[in-house]
């Protein structure tokens, strides 16, 4: 079983955009794209 401590500490994928919406380093989302979104 995993621990909290071992799931904080997983590794994360990096977003592929951050986007801030207010003035404190905290207030921003991620964008997380799909690998094959563009593809045809």
């Amino acid at each position: 079983m995993m621990s909290p401590d071992d799931y904080i500490n997983l590794p994360s994928a990096k977003a592929d955009e951050r986007i801030p919406y207010g003035a404190h380093h905290e207030q921003f989302a991620d964008l997380f794209l799909p690998e094959n979104l563009f593809k045809i």
